[in-house]
């Protein structure tokens, strides 16, 4: 999945080295959000310059999602539609590699299955900080199903279980017929609502 252009003797890149991959996947934008989770926390842990993702799905059409690291010399207009953040700048649209847009932004350019910057369900956080406080074993294995009913389920809860895996809190898995598990790894868990 993944391409990494190097030479043990001379760069064969100009400037930045790119890493480039692809995968497909069946109906990416309906687990979107978690996706983001797990691509913004590989971003936070690579030194990296610029990111440019692509999504072309069969619903709902093509789009791109561009970061650029923030420094001392890095700015935009408002005429750039980029969304400023603490660890990086994010825009919409079809960009080239320092940002800029490639034509005029357009609302449909943004995606709207994950709207940025990212937010959990407050819903589905509320009941898990509850649920955390009432059931915060350390290893203890527990089913979500009973406590969170209809909130239990993939969409609403999948980008904070990736969130709270990538950050060493929880262990989580599916059973079949049982539903979605947990294994505190520490304690205490409190779950923000917005991934960091």
């Amino acid at each position: 999945m993944f391409s990494l252009v190097n030479s043990p003797n001379t760069p064969d890149f100009y400037n930045e080295q790119i890493l480039a991959f692809g995968a497909s996947y069946k109906s990416i934008e309906y687990d979107w959000k978690a996706f983001m989770v797990v691509f913004e926390h590989i971003l936070r842990n690579i030194d990296f310059v610029s990111a440019k993702l692509e999504l072309e799905t069969e619903i709902n059409g093509h789009f791109q999602f561009f970061w650029m690291k923030k420094d001392a010399h890095t700015s935009f207009s408002p005429e750039d539609h980029m969304l400023e953040t603490k660890n990086w700048f994010f825009g919409y649209g079809f960009r080239d590699m320092w940002g800029l847009l490639e034509k005029d932004f357009e609302e449909r350019d943004v995606f709207s299955e994950g709207l940025y910057p990212l937010k959990f369900y407050r819903p589905v956080v509320e009941r898990l900080n509850d649920f955390f406080d009432k059931n915060g074993l350390v290893g203890e294995k527990l089913y979500l199903l009973k406590h969170l009913g209809d909130f239990a389920s993939g969409d609403q809860l999948l980008p904070i279980l990736e969130f709270l895996q990538l950050n060493g809190l929880l262990e989580y898995g599916l059973e079949g017929g049982k539903g979605y598990w947990v294994k505190a790894l520490r304690e205490p868990i409190e779950i923000p609502f917005s991934p960091k």
